[in-house]
């Protein structure tokens, strides 16, 4: 018997053994590679625990990419799929069945956004990236902020093969950004569309999405045994290395009179080391590490270094960071870079300007105590658990009665 095309998979984390009456919630999501990290995958892993873990019975219900790739013909009818509109196989419609509310994530590359619009339960959607506006869902081309597709239409992606540095590649997205099966249209038919930052809400308002609100992804809260970390004498840096993270532009800035430790891997590695090692940067790669190790990481460091040249979202990392009352030295021009000043527990710099850099570097030095208190209190307020799970509640509340109201 041959493999179905598409595998629709559904799990249940084990929770409380005493469900709430209501709600019942499908957390819908398409796993990106499980080769290559995502922190949106994490992000949607921990909210489903947490949502168990509070007594919500809830079920998740997804693809991922790992089946797509051992399936050739799934591939190339993923791309038909995807410029059309047309879902290569729904799941049954019975894992469905007594459903209060329905939560969507990642729905690329072989979700359809008109089954799920179709879906007859209340709707929220967490955009965690901008694909819905730009076919990479970074707005960034050949390390630039890039609006052309907003301005000049999606088009314009095919033209500079945006998408994974093909044009061919391109059309099927271009295709269905500009069809009623988009993603944009897709949010706007769901009750509530959650953002995880106000900068991000911001920006897809300027976008035409109708019903947005901010929730901050929520970052479980870890006891340990406190450190000096003001005295330790080293950053740190964790993330992809990759050319939209910005490693190796910041390695080439980065003062050789500091210390860096570098959680992650990812293409530019190699580049990155050599730079490292060409300019005799006090520099220390230690690959993938554990949220653990990380967060250890973050207890002996005298700030976190985030050099992203994407606009982003709202990168997880912060919210670790904030826990661990961990400031934070921003590039400018990210939503991060807002969110940094406006919370103020940090600073910014210019990716071009190496006295920037250093600038930065040595306002946080100068007022790294008030920083690290103002950042647990920001954690205090906006990322703990019990904090999301009251605010997505209530997000599911006003949703449902929304859905009530309009049909």
């Amino acid at each position: 018997m041959s493999k179905p095309i598409l595998r629709w998979h559904r799990s249940k984390p084990v929770g409380s053994s005493q469900w709430l009456a209501r709600p019942n919630v499908k957390v819908v999501h398409s796993f990106y590679r499980s080769t290559q990290p995502s922190g949106e995958n994490e992000t949607v892993l921990k909210q489903v625990a947490l949502l168990s873990d509070y007594g919500i019975n809830v079920e998740l219900v997804y693809l991922t990419s790992d089946d797509l790739e051992s399936r050739p013909l799934a591939k190339a009818l993923t791309a038909v799929g995807l410029a059309t509109g047309t879902p290569l196989a729904a799941p049954p419609a019975h894992w469905f069945s007594d459903t209060d509310i329905v939560h969507i994530h990642n729905t690329f590359p072989s979700m359809s956004h008109e089954w799920l619009g179709a879906l007859e339960s209340p709707k929220v959607l967490t955009a965690h990236n901008y694909r819905a506006f730009c076919a990479n869902g970074l707005f960034l081309r050949d390390d630039s902020r890039c609006m052309d597709c907003v301005t000049g239409g999606s088009v314009q992606a095919i033209r500079h093969a945006c998408y994974m540095d093909s044009r061919l590649k391109s059309i099927p997205v271009v295709l269905q950004q500009s069809s009623k099966r988009s993603l944009k249209h897709l949010m706007n038919k769901c009750d509530r569309v959650i953002l995880p930052g106000e900068p991000m809400r911001n920006i897809f308002r300027e976008l035409g999405v109708r019903n947005t609100k901010v929730l901050h992804n929520p970052v479980p809260r870890i006891v340990r045994k406190p450190q000096s970390n003001a005295d330790s004498g080293h950053w740190l840096f964790v993330g992809r290395i990759s050319p939209e993270k910005g490693l190796v532009d910041l390695l080439r800035e980065w003062p050789r009179t500091e210390s860096l430790l570098v959680v992650g891997e990812g293409p530019q590695e190699t580049a990155a080391k050599s730079l490292a090692l060409a300019r005799r940067l006090d520099v220390r790669f230690l690959g993938r590490q554990d949220g653990q190790t990380v967060g250890d990481l973050m207890l002996a460091s005298l700030g976190l270094v985030f050099a992203s040249k994407a606009l982003e979202g709202a990168p997880l990392v912060y919210g670790e960071a904030t826990q661990a009352g961990l400031p934070v030295l921003v590039a400018e021009g990210s939503t991060l870079a807002t969110q940094v000043l406006a919370d103020q527990t940090g600073a910014t710099f210019s990716r071009t300007d190496a006295e920037s850099l250093a600038s930065g570097l040595r306002r946080i030095r100068a007022t790294r105590d008030q920083l690290s208190r103002r950042a647990r209190n920001v954690y205090e307020k906006r990322y703990t658990p019990d904090v999301w799970i009251e605010q997505i509640t209530e997000i599911y509340e006003a949703a449902i009665s929304a859905h009530g109201t309009r049909n």
